[in-house]
């Protein structure tokens, strides 16, 4: 789990990501990135109901995202949204790593 501090939370932050934010996809992810005026990069997960229909595989893809974002340097001062695709749920950990480090790499972030 991430520190609260690097978390995204409040619906205005969500609003404006989704707005004003530069979009980057693969065939895992597709992230919303949108510069922040912090010292930190801060992040939220999104895995669609409508995809993974059950909480307990909901929380499971969403762990192993985040232990993937965890194991790379992301910039500081970005607010970064991770929506999470279907093909997911039939990967490895080694395999969301990979992508994860692609789909940062494209967005200029590592």
């Amino acid at each position: 789990m991430l520190p609260k501090k690097r978390r995204i939370k409040k619906k205005k932050d969500f609003d404006d990501i989704f707005k004003k934010g530069k979009t980057i996809k693969n065939a895992f992810f597709i992230i919303k990135i949108k510069s922040n005026e912090l010292s930190f990069s801060r992040f939220a997960f999104i895995a669609p109901s409508k995809i993974f229909k059950k909480a307990t595989e909901r929380n499971e893809i969403k762990r192993r995202v985040v232990e993937a974002i965890k194991s790379v340097s992301v910039l500081d001062g970005y607010d970064v949204v991770v929506l999470i695709k279907e093909d997911v749920k039939r990967s490895s950990y080694k395999e969301i790593k990979n992508k994860m480090e692609e789909v940062l790499n494209k967005a200029e972030l590592l």
